[in-house]
């Protein structure tokens, strides 16, 4: 009974979940993962309501695909790209925090978050909006945060430690390299690689705090080039990375942000095309 009952739960949390993202006009990706859990659940008999909800769903889809009707998304101001990067910046010097073990925020820092956060809103990913959501709940520093031992003194210039204190380094340049590798071989196939699979091909990835993974891939450079001699657009090879369901990672948007490629607010479209783009370019002949 309890196994029943919670099948029918899943029905009707799927069935929320596609009527919103049709109603809220969500991106084809989104609408696209719910429409196919909501045929997954009704394979063995939809009820009426469920067959006029996925047709609804499959005709959103369509238009979107189509992009009838759908307006063309406005690139980022000035002030909301500076506080865009003000965002990542505050966002990767928080996790360097925590991975030092400073586990709160201070004052000033969770303000400005605030503030660029409220600046750049139509611009953040999910993640990046649930990482601001966190730290603007985390507890506050009562004391002024450790410095960092690597950082000198103000007015001090600073001093050089031998090299057995020196903290323990990583090659940015091999690790590059161990990505390129895994994802040119994925587009060798017509694939893409979850950023889990990425970090358990390429030792220590994983280890790195997300600004230094940033670093890393910010190095990958394709060696396939165009097929054809007409101008095409650039396609960065870490556009192959993946979140766990299957879409583009959120930060594949930090990345082309970086390399001047700015993506729209609802990037979907543009992402799916440059996978395409690099799968062309690494197919056999």
């Amino acid at each position: 009974m309890r196994r029943t009952t919670s099948r029918r739960e899943d029905r009707g949390a799927v069935r929320a979940g596609l009527e919103q993202a049709v109603n809220d006009g969500r991106s084809r990706t989104e609408i696209r993962r719910w429409l196919n859990r909501a045929e997954e659940v009704t394979h063995g008999g939809a009820t009426a309501e469920e067959n006029d909800l996925i047709r609804a769903a499959v005709d959103a889809l369509l238009r979107l695909e189509r992009a009838v009707g759908v307006p063309t998304p406005r690139e980022p101001t000035f002030n909301e790209r500076k506080a865009l990067q003000k965002v990542e910046r505050l966002l990767g010097d928080l996790a360097q925090q925590k991975a030092r073990g400073i586990r709160g925020i201070a004052a000033r820092q969770r303000n400005q978050l605030t503030q660029a956060a409220q600046q750049a809103s139509s611009w953040l990913t999910d993640h990046q909006r649930s990482q601001v959501q966190t730290w603007q709940a985390a507890p506050t520093l009562s004391a002024p945060m450790p410095r960092d031992p690597r950082l000198p003194l103000p007015g001090r210039p600073p001093r050089v430690p031998f090299a057995a204190s020196q903290p323990e380094s990583f090659d940015a340049a091999r690790l590059a390299d161990g990505v390129r590798d895994v994802l040119e071989h994925a587009a060798r196939l017509g694939k893409t690689v979850t950023f889990t699979s990425l970090c358990a091909q390429v030792k220590g990835l994983g280890e790195l705090t997300e600004s230094d993974q940033v670093q890393v891939l910010r190095r990958v450079k394709p060696t396939a080039r165009p097929r054809s001699p007409k101008p095409q657009r650039p396609a960065l090879l870490t556009a192959l990375i993946t979140d766990e369901a299957g879409t583009m990672h959120p930060l594949y948007r930090r990345l082309a942000d970086h390399a001047g490629h700015y993506l729209p607010q609802q990037a979907d479209g543009v992402w799916t095309n440059t996978v395409e783009i690099l799968h062309d370019r690494y197919r056999n002949p």
